[in-house]
């Protein structure tokens, strides 16, 4: 049950990456938007880092039935410890980080639309034609 609920999560992430890669491409404006809400205000920074923390977790879980564990296993781990950092310090100081990253990627949406697709498209693969559960 948790190995499915597991690779749930981390395909709805890899479906995320994708969808917001196509946004990115299609509704640049309403892909910044997006990204500009992270850590806007405290609520967005606890919403934010709770799904983190809960795709994290998630890979960490399922890491080991899907193609390149190992490589899952350390970006994982890397999701969930930046996480906990991240709960540790001011939201303010999250917020402040997000608005010095986020025009820089705005900036360049094309170049993360690419990246998103990539990183998506190797999560969902890796789940579907990893081990299994």
């Amino acid at each position: 049950m948790v190995n499915t609920i597991a690779a749930l999560v981390v395909l709805l992430t890899g479906l995320y990456l994708v969808t917001l890669s196509a946004f990115s491409v299609f509704d640049s404006g309403r892909a910044a938007r997006f990204l500009e809400a992270f850590a806007s205000n405290k609520s967005a920074h606890f919403v934010e880092l709770s799904l983190r923390l809960i795709v994290g977790v998630s890979i960490l879980v399922y890491a080991p039935r899907m193609l390149f564990p190992d490589m899952f296993t350390v970006f994982g781990w890397i999701i969930t410890v930046t996480t906990i950092g991240l709960f540790a310090i001011p939201w303010r100081w999250h917020r402040d980080f997000a608005q010095q990253v986020v025009p820089l990627v705005t900036k360049h949406l094309g170049l993360f639309s690419i990246g998103s697709l990539a990183l998506g498209a190797v999560i969902m693969l890796s789940v579907m034609f990893g081990y299994g559960t």
